[in-house]
């Protein structure tokens, strides 16, 4: 999943650890380029059949989640092809650290990042 908000206090501490994680930004415009789509999530404290309404299951949280600004994107199997298919890695802008993230962690995230040479590092 993904969400709008790198600098929302309770993603850092739901999501990442209480800050021991990291976050990936990623060109919201270089997904949807190379076919990978992202479809927002709505919230609300309406029940829903999901027998009529199957996209509820994917796309459909309680209003107490709407701080996460969540986006999904799935991605359907091709049928067609019995080896599956590759899609091709989009790699992330940038790499946002946690404050309270392990050093050893944080040495292999720098050393992605110093090898990639594209993707810009920071720490929250």
């Amino acid at each position: 999943c993904f969400s709008n908000k790198e600098d929302s206090e309770y993603m850092w501490k739901e999501y990442a650890n209480n800050h021991k994680g990291y976050c990936l930004k990623y060109d919201i415009q270089k997904l949807y380029e190379n076919n990978y789509f992202a479809i927002p999530v709505f919230y609300s404290d309406k029940q829903v059949d999901v027998n009529k309404q199957l996209d509820a299951i994917f796309f459909l949280k309680y209003n107490k989640y709407n701080m996460e600004s969540e986006w999904r994107h799935i991605d359907y199997w091709d049928k067609t092809n019995p080896k599956g298919c590759l899609k091709k890695i989009i790699l992330p802008e940038e790499i946002i650290c946690g404050k309270a993230i392990d050093k050893e962690c944080l040495q292999v995230l720098k050393e992605i990042c110093n090898e990639k040479g594209t993707i810009r590092f920071s720490i929250k």
